[in-house]
């Protein structure tokens, strides 16, 4: 019978505390941390107008003895509650939960959009990054992105009171300047 002989790779634990943080630890503090987080917040909040909707963001470090944790409540309609646990020592790396759940930046980012944007706000951010010369693209990539932008703008348009399907049918109108009836109008 052989032996084997199984060697395990040193398996750090699940989150990472400001003394393992090697270099980025050893010549700063909690500071640097905490200035890594709020920019990935801010870049999360800035995508829609969402933070232009909030009351306030205050951060709390919440670390222990088991790693590294902070508390991010949002405040503007009701109180949500993000937690940011690092689990790796680049920047940028957390594991994220969202009012208790666990959920990716995406989900998070998301969540607060359908919170704090309307949707015919929402229509005319993603018609402002439209290109609709994409279509006629001969890049698969191109015609690929374009679809996956005006299934986005459909779902949204359909999504809305007849009011502001009429509003978000003239700004269409207005931005690309092509005379589209309204009852053709799908969004896009």
């Amino acid at each position: 019978m052989k032996h084997i002989k199984v060697y395990e790779s040193y398996i750090s634990e699940k989150y990472i505390t400001y003394d393992k943080l090697g270099k980025w630890g050893k010549y700063s503090n909690e500071s640097e941390v905490e200035d890594d987080l709020r920019m990935t917040v801010i870049r999360l909040f800035l995508y829609g107008g969402i933070s232009d909707q909030l009351d306030d963001v205050i951060y709390t470090d919440q670390s222990s003895d088991k790693g590294i944790k902070w508390q991010i409540e949002i405040t503007g309609k009701g109180s949500d509650i993000i937690h940011a646990y690092k689990d790796g020592k680049m920047k940028g790396e957390y594991e994220w939960y969202l009012n208790k759940k666990k959920s990716s930046k995406y989900d998070i980012q998301q969540y607060f959009l359908n919170k704090y944007v309307s949707k015919l706000e929402q229509y005319y951010q993603f018609l402002k990054n439209f290109d609709i010369d994409k279509k006629y693209h001969k890049h698969f990539k191109s015609q690929d992105e374009y679809q996956a932008q005006a299934k986005k703008l459909a779902d949204l348009y359909s999504s809305m009171s007849s009011a502001e399907q009429q509003k978000a049918h003239a700004q269409y109108v207005k931005q690309f300047k092509q005379d589209v009836e309204l009852d053709n109008f799908k969004g896009y």
